[in-house]
């Protein structure tokens, strides 16, 4: 948590000629800063925020390590998230969010990122506003075969409308029990 480290890395593409001259800019990891609201008020609970790499970086392990790293907001919604490297990334709930409760949107100087998501860089960053809000949906049912006989340990997802897949948070995901039936939670209308 103190000193941070340092990372490059650069993209390239490899095809039948050699390559030469690449470049790669080191940059200093970061502290990325913000605050979580639900219905525009401060949260009642804490709530868990890590950031997620939105490209094949998730394989290595400081991005994998880094969006397992939930940090929880303090009593007026504050979190720091500490020694983020260069990427592009999506905001990221963990567990234990209230039933009730749906991320709306995340914004980061006043223009929403919860589709596109957020480019960390070596320059801090302006905080990130998570806006949870109340109203959240449940869908629970059961999972048959052609028999219509119980199917246990599927796995049931619900997915955004395509134009909205790159966005995580939207896809739902649960395991049927030893009855066939699954509970879906936390989904924003829609």
């Amino acid at each position: 948590g103190g000193a941070g480290f340092a990372f490059g890395r650069a993209y390239i593409e490899v095809g039948s000629d050699d390559i030469s001259g690449v470049a790669i800019k080191v940059d200093h990891s970061i502290n990325v800063s913000g605050k979580v609201t639900v219905n525009g008020r401060t949260p009642q609970t804490p709530v868990r925020v890590t950031l997620r790499v939105d490209d094949s970086s998730m394989k290595l392990g400081i991005y994998s390590t880094l969006s397992t790293r939930y940090v929880a907001s303090d009593k007026d919604g504050a979190f720091t998230l500490i020694q983020v490297p260069p990427g592009p990334y999506h905001v990221d709930i963990g567990p234990g969010l209230p039933n009730n409760l749906y991320v709306a949107d995340v914004r980061q100087s006043a223009r929403s990122v919860f589709d596109s998501g957020l480019e960390i860089t070596s320059e801090v960053p302006d905080p990130i506003e998570v806006m949870l809000s109340a109203g959240a949906g449940t869908v629970e049912g059961i999972v048959e075969d052609g028999a219509g006989k119980p199917v246990v340990g599927a796995t049931v997802v619900l997915a955004p409308p395509e134009n909205r897949r790159v966005n995580r948070l939207l896809f739902h995901q649960e395991m049927t029990d030893k009855t066939g039936r699954f509970t879906l939670r936390n989904i924003a209308p829609g």
